[in-house]
């Protein structure tokens, strides 16, 4: 049994005590309707003996209606402090969705990220179905709560006997009678600060053992002029840092760095923004992302490699596709400037990444449909004809021959053996592999596959393209169905 069921089965005395109180009550009622007929001493000894049970059990009746409102009070403060943990754990998820989104997060960090928020706002769930099962529970006992008082109107006028009882109660007794009211007042007047001193304490231990940015935040909202704000914000910008080098990525240190521009880290959070944003433009490998670092740091750790990068891709041995960026190698083979990469400019349909991977896409280029494929090259370049590709092969000895000099050398990116190339030409043909119409990813490594602009059989449902393998030096000749996806090389216009 948890500590929470606990609390709660100490409530369910209340009905007992209850009932035992009516007890008392009837007992002294029935009392007086015979008191003609029992002794004057008995009379006042049974009295005495009924009234002392219900002087026992009202204070108990009492304590534990205080009890209630206290619990009830903690449980609505924990229910508050679990809605807004999981409100801010949507804003997270909603984080890390734009963060996959633009391709920040592999789609394992991803999934695995996500199934531990998702983890805790189904815990927070069940925890709030329990809060909200215990409140039920403690308002069904509260009614068993009398909302008068037994003593304060049960003898008003009743016989002389009475006044005679307290006539003859010796004054030291009404001092400590006394004595006893003046605390009962005193506690009375002191419960509401006393009260809202427990609750603040209560939230403080539930802000410190979670030990993050939310529970902090959330105890400040609440607790504004607490002695405890300048531990809780210094508190706060530590968890917020922890979950920032946990996390590492820039959206995290972004957040960090905009809440505490003077913070503690600050130093070292900008430090770490300048290299988590250096390997996210260098692995995009284009002039805007380098020039664009640049701009946001003028004094970078990398500002050097940046300049590099752009005085490397402003030769006239490339290509800058002005649309995203993007900077590709050329090369002139006999009287035709082509491409010598595969296209990787993301188009807005018809352009995949070898199993939805985008990783690949840095590699392999994209894959593309036919009816993309035809207009997607940069202004001022082309999707090669039928005709070009067959100028390229036979300028380097046929079909045969050609795949050698055309191949990019060694198994990095070709499977075993690839034996016989030269890559002579600097073509560096790469196998992308290719995607099947019905959405299957297949021969990544294998073979290279590219369209060209010519359509093939009557009903022109197919294009031809060319075709390349690891384990032959041939280019062939070969047509797919439009709606597969292979790769793109473009020659200028």
């Amino acid at each position: 049994m948890s500590v929470f069921q606990e609390r709660i089965k100490v409530f369910r005395e209340l009905p007992i005590l209850k009932s035992q109180l009516e007890e008392q009550k009837l007992k002294i009622e029935s009392l007086e309707k015979i008191k003609n007929s029992v002794s004057n001493v008995n009379f006042l000894s049974l009295k005495s003996s009924y009234e002392k049970q219900i002087g026992e059990l009202i204070p108990k009746i009492d304590r534990l209606q205080a009890d209630i409102v206290v619990f009830k009070n903690e449980i609505e403060l924990d229910s508050k402090i679990l809605e807004g943990e999981n409100s801010l754990v949507e804003k997270e998820l909603q984080e890390l969705q734009f963060l996959s989104e633009r391709g920040a997060l592999s789609k394992q960090d991803y999934d695995s990220k996500r199934n531990v928020l998702k983890q805790k706002i189904n815990k927070n769930k069940s925890h709030l179905s329990q809060n909200h099962s215990g409140n039920k529970e403690l308002d069904f006992y509260a009614t068993y709560i009398g909302k008068d008082n037994y003593l304060q109107h049960q003898y008003k006028e009743q016989t002389g006997s009475l006044k005679l009882k307290f006539s003859n109660i010796h004054p030291k007794v009404w001092v400590s009678i006394g004595v006893v009211v003046v605390l009962i007042l005193t506690g009375i007047i002191l419960y509401k600060p006393v009260k809202a001193v427990i609750v603040e304490k209560i939230a403080w231990n539930k802000a410190v053992k979670e030990n993050s940015y939310e529970s902090y935040d959330s105890f400040l909202s609440k607790f504004p002029n607490s002695k405890q704000i300048s531990t809780a914000k210094a508190k706060q910008e530590d968890a917020l840092w922890l979950l920032v080098k946990r996390g590492n990525t820039v959206a995290l240190i972004e957040r960090y760095i905009s809440h505490y521009p003077s913070g503690t880290h600050i130093n070292d959070a900008n430090l770490t923004r300048d290299s988590l944003i250096w390997l996210d433009i260098n692995k995009a490998n284009n002039i805007i992302g380098y020039s664009k670092y640049l701009s946001l740091f003028p004094k970078g750790k990398y500002i050097n490699e940046a300049l590099a990068k752009i005085t490397e891709m402003s030769t006239s041995n490339s290509l800058p596709d002005n649309r995203d960026g993007k900077v590709y190698k050329t090369v002139q083979i006999g009287n035709q400037v082509w491409m010598a990469e595969n296209l990787a400019y993301k188009a807005t349909s018809g352009c995949w990444s070898y199993e939805d991977n985008q990783e690949n896409v840095s590699i392999y280029g994209y894959l593309y449909d036919w009816e993309t494929a035809k207009n997607v090259c940069p202004s001022g370049w082309h999707l090669p004809t039928d005709v070009e590709w067959t100028e390229l092969t036979n300028y380097l000895g046929g079909e045969g021959a050609a795949g050698s000099k055309l191949k990019e050398q060694g198994i990095i990116h070709w499977l075993n053996p690839n034996e016989g190339t030269t890559n002579e030409t600097n073509f560096t043909a790469i196998p992308g592999g290719g995607r099947g119409a019905k959405g299957n990813y297949g021969k990544i490594r294998e073979c290279g596959y590219w369209w060209t602009a010519t359509t093939q059989g009557a009903f022109q449902m197919s294009a031809f393209s060319r075709e390349m393998h690891f384990n032959d030096s041939h280019v062939t000749r070969a047509y797919f169905n439009k709606d597969n996806g292979v790769s793109v090389r473009c020659v200028k216009d």
